[in-house]
């Protein structure tokens, strides 16, 4: 399921800025739109474990989907900066230091 996340993720983030001009509004869309998704993809697979379907159960599988999920995007996001970094050093095309 993570790996069909990060791929689905890429892409949109991919489409995204293929656009040639982005408003700010548009780019903060597009970082909190993937978040959105892995929060709520960890809070329906944590509520999935609990048989109560209580509104408690919920607000405790958000809240730990909130502490899963959001450490699980930045580490995506931290990995792929990394990579690309990597990669425009490799081809030379990344900016060099001052």
């Amino acid at each position: 399921m993570g790996a069909v996340y990060v791929a689905a993720g890429s892409v949109f983030l991919t489409a995204v800025y293929a656009r040639e001009a982005l408003t700010m509004g548009q780019e903060a869309l597009a970082w909190v739109t993937p978040w959105l998704v892995a929060v709520a993809l960890w809070t329906l697979f944590l509520a999935s474990f609990d048989f109560e379907n209580s509104v408690s159960s919920w607000l405790l599988a958000l809240f730990a989907g909130l502490c899963i999920g959001t450490p699980c995007y930045l580490a995506w996001q931290i990995v792929a900066l990394a990579v690309r970094q990597l990669v425009g050093w490799l081809s030379g095309t990344a900016p060099s230091g001052p």
